[in-house]
């Protein structure tokens, strides 16, 4: 499958293949698609549903591409899978009424994307996805598309939250958040799901998951989500120390290492952990001075470490 292509060969390739009424078209779509702010937040909600369920499915991050607006026929969501050659194409509509209703003109968006996939994209598979907020509409517009299409089309049903982002975390994102986070805590994956998609609004441009984790990583103060079989892996000095205190319990806990010492929790990010040396073990030989270490760190990655002191 083409990884990379300018925007303009894709116009000249859509203008020699359907003429310039079509490619107008296209872009009259595209404009649309950028000025609209009805059903933004639907789209928003359905990409972060769709990055969290490929990300918690496969470790092999860079095989994934998501953009949003692309220049398509079906054109709110794209999300290419580099390891099976599928462009998954999605438009989503926010509706119960006719506008989430298949019809004539999305068989005839989905004819024409699926020759672009196939013939441009060079893409092994192209699916056309009509997303709608209505289970019902779902439901009735599969019945709806025609049989030469049903290979390339579908109609899909994901719930609109309109007010209470928790909802959708607890709702729908919870357990993927959990695999990725390895915290079962709706704090944790609630702050998680707000970085992301924070992330994935802030632009258009094509991006792999790896990308998308990365700038997580770098943006997220502390960072809340695991690289894949990623382990922590505690300097031989800390871990001694922290064994040889009964009064301390601790454990790895997908990003942290969480230290309990009485009633006080500590939860120290693995990027903090990853920069001790044998030069930290010389200033600290008892638990008091152990506490107030691992308490600096942890308060140091919650304003952005290092670069905001």
């Amino acid at each position: 499958m083409l990884e990379n292509y300018m925007e303009d060969e894709k116009k000249r390739y859509i203008a020699s293949q359907f003429g310039n009424e079509y490619l107008q078209k296209m872009e009259n779509i595209h404009r649309g698609g950028n000025n609209a702010s009805k059903g933004q937040h639907y789209e928003d909600q359905f990409m972060l549903f769709k990055v969290l369920d490929v990300a918690s499915s496969d470790n092999q991050w860079a095989q994934h591409r998501f953009t949003h607006q692309n220049f398509d026929f079906f054109d709110d969501i794209c999300y290419e899978d580099f390891i099976t050659g599928t462009k998954h194409n999605y438009q989503a509509k926010n509706s119960s009424l006719s506008a989430a209703d298949w019809n004539k003109e999305h068989s005839e968006r989905a004819e024409n994307q699926i020759k672009i996939d196939l013939d441009f994209h060079k893409a092994q598979h192209s699916q056309n996805d009509l997303v709608v907020a209505d289970e019902e509409k779902a439901l009735a517009n599969l019945a709806k598309i025609p049989s030469g299409l049903r290979k390339h089309c579908s109609s899909l049903f994901f719930p609109y939250y309109s007010d209470r982002f928790i909802d959708l975390v607890r709702e729908q994102l919870s357990g993927m958040l959990e695999k990725l986070t390895q915290s079962s805590d709706l704090s944790d994956q609630d702050f998680a799901a707000k970085l992301l998609s924070g992330i994935l609004t802030n632009s258009d441009k094509p991006r792999t998951l790896e990308e998308i984790f990365k700038e997580a990583e770098s943006k997220g103060h502390p960072n809340p989500f695991i690289k894949p079989n990623h382990q922590i892996k505690l300097p031989e000095w800390l871990k001694t120390l922290l064994s040889s205190n009964r009064k301390i319990a601790y454990q790895c806990q997908g990003n942290f290492l969480i230290v309990i010492f009485g009633e006080l929790e500590i939860k120290v990010p693995v990027g903090e952990i990853e920069k001790l040396d044998d030069n930290d073990a010389i200033q600290i030989t008892d638990l008091p001075t152990l506490i107030t270490y691992l308490m600096q760190l942890s308060a140091k990655s919650l304003v952005g470490g290092e670069e905001n002191e």
